[in-house]
């Protein structure tokens, strides 16, 4: 026999039906946005809605990740440290740390540790030093390196006498390493130094006998460079011809700036090139069928974006 509903109960079966509506509906997919310059990938997020009352719990789903345009050759950990440190502590170089302090009494060190691990490259880009003039009178009154605290030797260690770039420094194994500032004969004042690990990334391009193939780019890390891979055959012939830099296709200085074929094997040059400018390069022939790389490297200074258009020679 039917029995009808009260209005207490007919709430209860609304709440019933909303909370399963809810259940079922429970996640949205996030995007996933790939670069178009081949340097870096963003994935994209899953998100959970609450179980609605009286129903299913909704199911979590990751968004699907964009297509990655590269790969970093070295897996540096992370979350070891602060991205920032002010003299002297623990700081994090998985990605880049930023350190600065000051240095009032001569033959005084600041000591920044970090974990690192076989493989990694370090660059140590001085950016501001003695009130921010970035001169010394001496350049042995300051000293930048860096250390293996395991035995409290130095991987490299280098004396300096202005604002500039140095490394690449090569990290002989996994362990706890520092960067250490010093002063010598008298106080080098403040300082402030950036800390990268260059992440070498590398995108696979086909080439294509009809129209040259297009790469863009950007680097922002002094020292560090791309390279893009291919399938080349032996006394095949390549131009190279460099379209745009940093926006101007000018540079100051064009050791900021290098572009060359190497033989990705044994990671040999077969031609390598500094730029001053937007210009052509080549022909490159290579010497044996196999894999090669077109690779475009920054100097003392990231040149930014940069396009390139690699072509077959007949």
């Amino acid at each position: 026999m039917f029995t009808p509903m009260t209005r207490l109960g007919r709430a209860a079966a609304g709440l019933l039906l909303l909370g399963g509506l809810l259940g079922a509906c429970g996640s949205s997919a996030g995007t996933g946005l790939a670069s178009s310059d081949g340097t870096t990938t963003t994935a994209g997020t899953a998100t959970t809605a609450a179980a609605g009352t009286g129903g299913s719990a909704g199911t979590a789903t990751g968004a699907a990740a964009g297509a990655a345009t590269t790969t970093a050759t070295t897996a540096v950990p992370a979350g070891n440290g602060p991205r920032s440190a002010t003299d002297g502590g623990p700081i994090d170089v998985s990605v880049s740390a930023q350190i600065q302090g000051t240095i009032q009494t001569a033959l005084d060190t600041h000591t920044y540790t970090f974990t690192g691990v076989k493989g990694q490259e370090l660059s140590l880009n001085v950016t501001g030093m003695n009130g921010g003039t970035c001169q010394l009178k001496d350049e042995w009154n300051f000293t930048i390196g860096v250390w293996d605290t395991t035995d409290d030797s130095p991987v490299n260690n280098w004396s300096h006498a202005g604002c500039r770039v140095f490394g690449p420094s090569e990290l002989p194994a996994d362990g706890s390493y520092a960067i250490r500032v010093e002063s010598k004969d008298a106080s080098p004042g403040s300082y402030k130094v950036t800390i990268s690990t260059l992440t070498r990334p590398v995108k696979p391009i086909t080439l294509a006998a009809a129209a040259p193939t297009q790469v863009t780019g950007a680097i922002t890390v002094p020292l560090d460079y791309d390279r893009y891979t291919f399938a080349g055959t032996k006394g095949q012939k390549l131009s190279v011809n460099v379209t745009a830099i940093n926006g101007t296709c000018a540079l100051k200085d064009e050791w900021k700036f290098n572009v060359g074929i190497w033989d990705a094997k044994d990671g040999s040059p077969v031609n390598n090139w500094s730029q001053a400018g937007c210009r052509v390069f080549g022909p490159s022939e290579l010497p044996a069928d196999g894999t090669y790389e077109l690779r475009v490297t920054s100097g003392d200074a990231a040149p930014g974006r940069y396009q390139i258009a690699l072509g077959i020679v007949r």
